[in-house]
């Protein structure tokens, strides 16, 4: 990965259930990302209540996922 400056956040999208991910927010939080969870369904996502995990749900298609990476500025997926 690229080096950024400290003041931007880098953002990784997580799109799975709430089995898995929920675990691989915790990881990436912990390695220093914010970390925007997407998922289709709306049950919820057991990952504590972390100020850098974000959770966003409903259906997302093609285009839907282009524009919440450019807006998010998301770095990976």
């Amino acid at each position: 990965m690229a080096d950024y400056p400290a003041r931007v956040p880098i953002v990784i999208i997580l799109i799975g259930g709430t089995s898995d991910t929920a675990p691989m927010a915790r990881l990436l939080v912990q390695a220093g990302y914010e970390v925007l969870v997407s998922q289709a369904t709306c049950n919820p996502l057991a990952s504590g209540d972390h100020p850098r995990i974000r959770l966003r749900q409903g259906p997302l298609n093609k285009e839907g996922l282009e524009k919440l990476v450019e807006k998010e500025k998301i770095r990976a997926i």
